[in-house]
């Protein structure tokens, strides 16, 4: 099945280490908003300001999987932590330019005491400018929408 994203596995890459993640499930939230709130020394007036968003993804990594049970891979995930990463959604497709990888989460699913799968929490290090830039759209040339307000998405903090 062929998506605006792509159809390959995801793939991370910090420096010249480059990682395809080929047993994972990519959870993304392109629009998550932020609520600023601003208040007055003099007057104790507050105010909020919605405009900025983030994007974020949690991918879950199932490293049981892997024929050496996901060890290398989580060595390499471990050195990318704390660390601007390049992330693919698919390795054919979608790039968010910019990502921080915030943390990994270790824990077992199948073997008790292993490690069987790792979660990986990316978030994007500037806001996703929904007012100003090319129109992002799909492979049918129609824009993206957001769910909430139904606008176009504009992308300076993404791009396809």
């Amino acid at each position: 099945m062929s998506t605006v994203f792509g159809e390959q596995t995801a793939l991370i890459e910090c420096g010249e280490v480059s990682l395809t993640l080929d047993y994972c499930i990519v959870e993304p939230n392109f629009l998550k908003p932020v609520a600023i709130m601003h208040e007055s020394v003099l007057t104790g007036k507050r105010t909020w300001s919605r405009n900025e968003r983030f994007v974020e993804f949690e991918v879950m990594i199932y490293l049981f999987k892997y024929p050496d049970g996901g060890k290398a891979v989580l060595n390499s995930l471990l050195a990318m932590e704390d660390q601007e990463v390049n992330f693919f959604m698919h390795s054919d497709g979608f790039l968010t330019q910019l990502m921080w990888l915030v943390g990994i989460d270790v824990f077992a699913l199948i073997k008790p005491y292993s490690k069987d799968v790792a979660i990986l929490s990316l978030a994007n290090k500037n806001y996703l400018r929904l007012s100003s830039g090319p129109v992002l759209d799909d492979a049918t040339g129609q824009p993206i929408l957001d769910d909430n307000s139904g606008n176009e998405i504009i992308g300076d903090g993404i791009t396809i």
